[in-house]
Formats: C-alpha cells, sequence, structure tokens
C-alpha cells in the first residue's frame, strides 16, 4: 500500500487549502462525524471547500480513485491525553465513537504514522474520510461527501461578429468571471499566445497577442470546483477543451480551451492559484488579416497550425486557420501559393528538413480536400535553415516551428 503517496498528497493538499485564506475561520465538522467529547479540531486550522476531492484506496490494492463533493480538511486535538500514547492508542480513544456512529473502517495501518480509512453510508450519504495521526495534537482528517458540482457559471457562445474587448475595462462576454468575483485588472501580454498540448512537451504558438484579465479567488471554491465549473459550461457553450486541470496535488490549476465556430478562432488559458485566477485570451480570428499581410510581404506564418508531436499530422484544432486561408485563397482564383514548412533547430538537418516537407505536404492536402485546386498549390520544406527568432530557448523555438503561405518567386 502506498500510503507514502497517500500521506504526500494528504499534506500537499492542506498546504493548499490553508492558502485560502490568511486567517482561516474554524473549521465546523458535519454532525455525522462522530467524535469522542475529548476531540476537537484546532482552532484556526483546516478549511472547507463546497467541492473538493481526496484519493482514497481500496483494502488490499495499491490503486487510488478519487472522490469528489463536499470537502473538509482539519487537524484534530486530543484535550487531556495520557501522557503515553501513542497513533494506534489514540486511534484507539477514537474509533468506538465512530463507530457508534454509523461509520466502517475499511482499513487501518499501524505504521508511523497510523492511518485509517473510513465510510458512512446512511441517510442518503455517501462520506469517505482518512485520518493520519502525528500526535495527540496532530491528527490531520479529509473528509468527502460525495456530490456532483454545482453550477457556478453559465458561459454564452461567442458572437459571429467578433465583440470589442479592452484589456482595462470589463470582462470577455464570451468568458465572463465567476459569480461574486469583481475585475482587478487587465493588460496586453507582450508576447505570443502559447499552448503545449496534451501528449506533447513543445511549446506551441497559436497567436501573436493575448489580453489577460486578473480576479480575487472566491471563498470555498477549490481549483477542483474552478477548473470542473469552466471546463463543464465551456463545453456546453461549444468550445474544445485541450487540457482539463485540475488536480489535488497541485496548488493552483490550469484549464486551456479552444473556440472554432461560426468563423470565430479564440484560444483561452484561465490558470487560479492561492489569491487569484486569470483569464487570458488570444481572438486569432479577428487579429488576424491574411489578406492584408499576404499583400504587404508576399508571406504569412499561420500560427495555430499545430501538428502531433514531432509528426506532420495536423491537430483539429488546425482548421479554424486553415479555413481563413482557404477563404483567401477563393477570393482569387489565379492566386498561386507555395506552403512552406519550418522547424527548430532541435534534432539533425535531415530529420528536420523531412518533418518541414512532411508538414507542409499535409497543409496542401487539407486545402485541396477543401476545394483549392491542387494545380495552384506547392509545397517545400525549410527544415531548420530559416529562423525567425533565437533557438536559444522554448518561446524561440516554437516561433521557429511554423508553417507558411508565400507568393512563389516573391522576395520581400
Amino acid at each position: 500500500m502506498k500510503w507514502t503517496k497517500f500521506l504526500a498528497v494528504g499534506v500537499a493538499l492542506a498546504l493548499h487549502l490553508s492558502a485560502f485564506s490568511a486567517n482561516p475561520p474554524k473549521v465546523v465538522l458535519p454532525a455525522y462525524f462522530t467524535l469522542p467529547a475529548n476531540v476537537a479540531p484546532v482552532e484556526d486550522v483546516g478549511a472547507y471547500e463546497d467541492f473538493g476531492e481526496s484519493e482514497f484506496y481500496k483494502p488490499g490494492s495499491d490503486e487510488a480513485f478519487v472522490k469528489q463533493g463536499k470537502h473538509w480538511y482539519a487537524i484534530l486535538e486530543l484535550k487531556k491525553p495520557p501522557k503515553t500514547i501513542e497513533g494506534k492508542g489514540i486511534w484507539a480513544l477514537i474509533k468506538p465513537s465512530l463507530v457508534a456512529g454509523g461509520w466502517t473502517i475499511p482499513i487501518e495501518y499501524d505504521s508511523n504514522p497510523f492511518s485509517a480509512m473510513m465510510r458512512y453510508q446512511k441517510n442518503g450519504k455517501d462520506v469517505w474520510g482518512y485520518m493520519k495521526v502525528f500526535g495527540t495534537d496532530d491528527m490531520r482528517l479529509n473528509l468527502i461527501e460525495v456530490a456532483e458540482a454545482a453550477s457556478l457559471i453559465t458561459i454564452n457562445p461567442p458572437a459571429a461578429k467578433p465583440e470589442k474587448v479592452t484589456a482595462e475595462k470589463g470582462d470577455f462576454p464570451y468568458l465572463p468571471p465567476l459569480p461574486g468575483s469583481k475585475l482587478g485588472a487587465g493588460s496586453y501580454i507582450e508576447g505570443p499566445m502559447q499552448f503545449t498540448f496534451p501528449g506533447s512537451d513543445e511549446i506551441q504558438v497559436v497567436g501573436k497577442r493575448a489580453m489577460i484579465k486578473y480576479y480575487p479567488n472566491v471563498p470555498n471554491v477549490s481549483t477542483v470546483a474552478f477548473a470542473t465549473a469552466y471546463r463543464n459550461a465551456l463545453t456546453k457553450a461549444g468550445w474544445t477543451i485541450i487540457s482539463p486541470g485540475a488536480s489535488i496535488s497541485q496548488g493552483n490549476t490550469s484549464l486551456t480551451a479552444h473556440y472554432a465556430r461560426d468563423g470565430r478562432d479564440i484560444w483561452a488559458s484561465l490558470l487560479m492559484g492561492a489569491e487569484e485566477y486569470t483569464i487570458k485570451v488570444a481572438d486569432v480570428g479577428a487579429e488576424s488579416d491574411i489578406e492584408r499581410q499576404f499583400a504587404k510581404d508576399c508571406h504569412v506564418a499561420l500560427y495555430g497550425v499545430v501538428f502531433d508531436f514531432n509528426k506532420a499530422v495536423l491537430k483539429p484544432e488546425s482548421d479554424s486557420v486553415l479555413q481563413r486561408v482557404q477563404a483567401f485563397a477563393n477570393k482569387d482564383t489565379t492566386l498561386k501559393l507555395e506552403v512552406q514548412g519550418h522547424t527548430d533547430n532541435v534534432g539533425g538537418d535531415a530529420y528536420n528538413q523531412q518533418l518541414s516537407e512532411a508538414r507542409s505536404k499535409s497543409v496542401v492536402a487539407w486545402l485541396v480536400q477543401h476545394g483549392v485546386a491542387a494545380g495552384r498549390l506547392s509545397f517545400k520544406g525549410f527544415g531548420k535553415t530559416h529562423p525567425v527568432a533565437s533557438n536559444d530557448n522554448d518561446e524561440g523555438r516554437a516561433k521557429n516551428r511554423r508553417v507558411e503561405i508565400a507568393r512563389p518567386g516573391c522576395t520581400k
């Protein structure tokens, strides 16, 4: 049984919960948690969440499972303890009261510290708990009363026409804050909007710039509740969740999502920390003007065209950018386009050359499949020979991994 992991998760969670307030209120445990009269929570230590989660184990198994719902964390103390008493003896004083109150004890682990897992199934409730007994004044308790997450927020889909949004004032109309949370500050982000997709450690550039808004945390809303609420609301509004966020061992949580309907192309990143949360957005469709940039420079970098890690397989999130390229190409059916692939400098010359060619070829294939005549299109790979930024850092390498469209023979 991986009780050391169990302990580490509990400690990390406790540290995170204590960060919700510099002076946390006294934790009142539910009445059905029937402690003996001489055991009580330590004053001003602990936390309550309307919706949180913890890990538990089946007897005889090392495989953890997660329960979610109302969450209490508290440190208990034994009043007027005997002079010499250790974990197992302390637990022996507590256990009878719990059992009398209807609790079962599926796991007891006589180690250092003594540990016990408990469960309560009465009056329509399903409650899981565990306790680590470090001493008479340090018994660490986590309780989960299993329940579904409340619907904390409603999100409307973005309008077909881009909304006017400023950094310093107002909320994002299509990505509001939690009720009861007012805008603290906002600004434009210097540098591009970047994501790391699940299954890859490569940073991907999806937009040239972004806007970020800061909000204070809402009391009793945990990282789990935050991520769950936004994940559910965004999904209902038609967003695709790229990274779902939330982990009981995290002191913060992040959630990333993409909206690609009705001609919109919006990327969003939400991050909740100990005291505040942020909503960062890149409205790529509103910011992008392929026709103007192409006329000016003869080439356009298609950030947001993303591939599986180290492959030439287009991710579905690329469709919104490529649809704008398709519309641009269809405005002038005499225009010929060369799709150019570029990589960073990681790996050998031959590998990068082959990858850049394969990726540019994949984009050509997509355009042909969506109605652009094959005779108007060509592809070329440049490997790592045409960087647009330094390859000495992750952000620069992300900019260099790109696909461009260009007018053949134009050297502006």
